[in-house]
Formats: C-alpha cells, structure tokens, sequence
C-alpha cells in the first residue's frame, strides 16, 4: 500500500503497534527456533553490528563465558583467544527475530522465550533473566555464572516449557494491564509483572510429573527474580514493532539498542538499514566508592521496551 504523506503512514505503523497481540507459547534451545545458530561457532549480540575488537569488556566477558557454556573452550584465556581468533561469527539479535539483554549474548543451547504476535503471525526471541548478581549479561563468567546457565539450560527452561504446554498461551497484554496498574513500567521495575507471571505458572508447574526438587527450585527462582518479566516483555516488544515494520514508510522509530559502542535505531521507512551514534555513559546512581568514571558504555537491547513505548515512556 501507498500512503498518501508521511503522517498517514506513521498513523497506519501505529496502528499496528496498538494492534499488536503478543502470547508467550513455549521455552526452547534457542538453536531450534534461530537457524544462524546451527551453522559453526556463532554468537547472537545486542545492538547494532560490531566487531569482537570493538566490544566493551563486559560484552567480550559475555562472549567468553557464551564459549565456556557450550564448550568451545576449557578455559577462559582460550576462551579469549577462540573469540580474538574471528573463528566465531557475530551477529545482531535483531537480525534474527531476537533481542537480547545488556550484552545480549545468545548461543546455540540458552533457551529463549518464544513470543507470537498473532495479529501479524510473526515470532520473536529472548534469553530468560540470570537473575542478579555475576550474572553473563554483565559479562560475569566465572564457574557460578555458567553453572547456572546449565541449570537454566536443564531446568528451568524444560520445566517452564512443560509447564506452558499444558495450558493455554499466556496473553502477555493481560499481564502487562495488570502490571501497570501495580506500578510497573516493564524496563527497571517489573516487580508486578515477575508475580503475575508467576502467579499464572505456578499452578501448571505444580502439576508437572517431574523431579520435585526441581518444581521447587524453578518455582524459588522465579520468586526469587524480580526482573524475570524483563525478557518477556523485551520479546514482545519486539514482536509487536516487527509486526509494525511490515508497513515499510514513514518515520516512526521500530528498534533501539546498544552495543557498548554505538546506539543503533531502525525506522519503519528505511527497512532494516540502521542509523547510529556514538553511545553513552548512563547517567544515574552508583553504589558507594563508584561513579560514572567507572562505568560501562550502555548496551542492550532492553530500550526495545521504550521503543514500544512502556520502560522509561510510561
């Protein structure tokens, strides 16, 4: 369709964005759903391109502890030198129907949310929250960090994936209602969100004939995690402004995102091209002893949220 100005065709992309319906089907291997990563070595980034040289420390971190996780290295100084090898090809989330949390590193066996915007029919990817502390979105790697990732990849992602198959999709819009209502913005505080997701999957969780420990340890964790809804909503969001970008003209911005090097934006106008710029230091509190000389260049592709228009927006 041809619009007839550019205001008719911003209207019409967000219509689209009012329009979106996204549903939360299952949790699978994020290789079973993204096809790049059945190819070699490949890692999933946040932001725009860029390059392993280019990468922030903790996004280098991320790749080093995505190596250890799926064994391409026994330890972290091989780690480093398979990734400044170039032997592991890098490539944007967003170029593969996903988007990924501050570095945003995903790899072949991480389990990713599987999100459906049934109004235009496309699907959207995420990795699940680590929870706090040394966590690989921060570019944490030590033996914690990917045991953890093993127990998500063993645990908590099978289980949650069971859990959804024996009851109808999650309606994420019906969450974030009632979310916002309680406070909630979906990017910093998803407090709400992270108990009403639980609140809808503990009961199928409890049903699941499967190891009791593990009931109770995915049902702790998911208590436990106060940010668990944030990749959620980040795989909605981009769910919905994918839909929208099927109307390719106008000027209404469908995806931002950092790298640790560059804030990188789509328009639904220029297609998949992006537009960049330098990226910055985020401004705001630092535990005692720290300030912003310290800090890391922003990353991630959680601004998705914003671009939806919850995070900071609402």
């Amino acid at each position: 369709m041809v619009y007839a100005n550019i205001e008719e065709a911003n209207n019409a992309v967000v219509s689209k964005i009012i329009a979106g319906s996204p549903f939360l089907l299952d949790v699978v291997p994020a290789k079973e759903v993204i096809d790049e990563l059945n190819h070699g070595k490949v890692l999933l980034h946040a932001g725009p391109p860029i390059t392993y040289d280019k990468m922030i420390d903790p996004v280098q971190g991320a790749c080093i502890g995505a190596a250890l996780f799926e064994g391409w290295a026994d330890n972290e100084d091989d780690a480093r030198a398979l990734m400044e090898s170039g032997e592991v090809d890098l490539i944007p989330c967003h170029h593969v129907d996903a988007v990924g949390p501050m570095g945003g590193i995903t790899s072949a066996h991480m389990p990713v949310f599987i999100v459906e915007n049934r109004t235009d029919g496309n699907r959207t990817y995420c990795t699940m929250n680590e929870g706090i502390g040394a966590v690989l979105r921060f570019g944490a790697n030590g033996p914690e960090v990917i045991n953890r990732l093993r127990w998500m990849r063993d645990v908590l992602g099978p289980t949650l994936s069971l859990a959804l198959q024996i009851r109808e999709p999650l309606n994420v819009n019906v969450l974030v209602a009632k979310a916002i209502a309680m406070g909630d913005e979906f990017h910093q505080r998803n407090i709400a969100a992270s108990l009403v997701f639980l609140k809808e999957m503990a009961p199928s969780i409890v049903k699941l004939d499967i190891d009791p420990k593990d009931k109770e340890d995915v049902i702790q964790f998911l208590a436990d995690t106060d940010q668990f809804f944030l990749n959620i909503m980040m795989a909605s969001a981009k769910s919905v402004m994918d839909g929208a970008r099927q109307i390719h003209e106008g000027t209404i911005v469908t995806a931002m995102c950092r790298n640790g090097y560059e804030f990188g934006i789509r328009i639904a106008g220029m297609g998949d091209e992006w537009f960049t710029g330098p990226v910055n230091i985020p401004k705001g509190l630092y535990f005692s002893g720290f300030s912003e000389e310290d800090a890391s260049p922003d990353m991630g592709d959680s601004a998705i949220t914003e671009t939806f228009g919850v995070g900071g927006f609402a």
